[in-house]
């Protein structure tokens, strides 16, 4: 199946999302000719979590479980962001980030469906949600996903991040595509230790019941990096990004953010590495308004960093 047509103004003329189908079955994640299964037409397809009929009786960790899960299969996951926007409007968007967060539990295997680290253990995942607000509307959101170089569009201590997009780009951006794939080099930066890895993330647009649009990302890891001097390891990294139109102001966006991560650092203990997710995706955000509005920049996006 393939869905409609979704009319975006994107840099001041009109973009044409429209979804582009494929077939197969998921194997390399990263090979175009395995993209993705043979997209459902029917809700009882989705592998969800509890009944369809009351996705309000579904916690919202199970609802972000669904997504990352069927996330290849754009009928499942549009029911699913649909599901989560009513959550992510519960929250008082002008509170503390704190107050605008909550703890998540494990994104387990089956929930994957990406090729995980070898030898990792699921339990040792640290999961956050955070829900803000942005000034700049969903399609400022959606060019940002475009540019090559995301550093200053990412968290402070991502210094480095040189992505390449694995499907069509002039396709997702000219409208012919509802969906991105992307790879990049990244490296992360903190006081603690510094990371070279891999990082995979895909992207859809999403046409919502109430006539607005919403973007969606799905992000991972598939090697355990080890910090230089081996004083650390990142061991796990999933993460899941929405950006809703915001109902009360068409101009703005509601940003829901949630990551599972296993960081091992000596002397960092859970509440650190949980407080470091939270500061992580508040800075994020708080950075990608300042880079859309001309602020400049803490890091040099153009620090020619070796890779070792």
């Amino acid at each position: 199946m393939t869905f409609g047509h979704w009319a975006v103004a994107v840099g001041g003329g009109l973009l044409l999302l429209s979804s582009c189908a494929r077939k197969g079955t998921r194997g390399d994640s990263r090979d175009p000719e395995h993209a993705g299964p043979i997209y459902s037409t029917d809700l009882d397809d989705c592998d969800f979590t509890g009944s369809t009929e009351y996705p309000e009786l579904r916690e919202t960790g199970e609802l972000l479980e669904d997504l990352f899960r069927n996330f290849d299969t754009p009928l499942c996951r549009a029911d699913v962001v649909a599901s989560l926007e009513s959550r992510a409007l519960e929250f008082d968007l002008s509170a503390t980030y704190e107050q605008r967060s909550i703890a998540l539990t494990p994104l387990y295997a089956e929930d994957q469906l990406v090729t995980p680290p070898p030898d990792v253990d699921p339990e040792s995942q640290v999961g956050v949600m955070l829900v803000g607000a942005s000034t700049h509307d969903v399609n400022e959101h959606l060019e940002t996903a475009l540019d090559p170089n995301q550093v200053c569009l990412q968290e402070p201590a991502i210094v480095y991040y040189g992505r390449s997009f694995v499907s069509d780009d002039v396709c997702f951006s000219n409208g012919g595509c509802s969906e991105l794939r992307t790879s990049a080099e990244v490296r992360y930066d903190n006081l603690l230790a510094g990371f070279w890895y891999d990082e995979f993330v895909d992207y859809g647009v999403i046409s919502m019941p109430s006539g607005r649009h919403a973007i969606v990302s799905r992000t991972w890891i598939e090697a355990v990096a080890v910090a230089h001097a081996g004083q650390g390891e990142y061991r796990q990294r999933y993460g899941l990004d929405i950006w809703y139109e915001d109902p009360a102001d068409p101009g703005a966006t509601v940003w829901l953010a949630a990551r599972w991560s296993e960081l091992v650092i000596p002397s960092l203990g859970e509440d650190q590495m949980g407080r470091l997710l939270l500061d992580g995706l508040a800075d994020r955000m708080s950075s990608t308004d300042d880079f859309v509005d001309g602020v400049e920049c803490r890091n040099d996006r153009d620090f020619p960093y070796d890779r070792q």
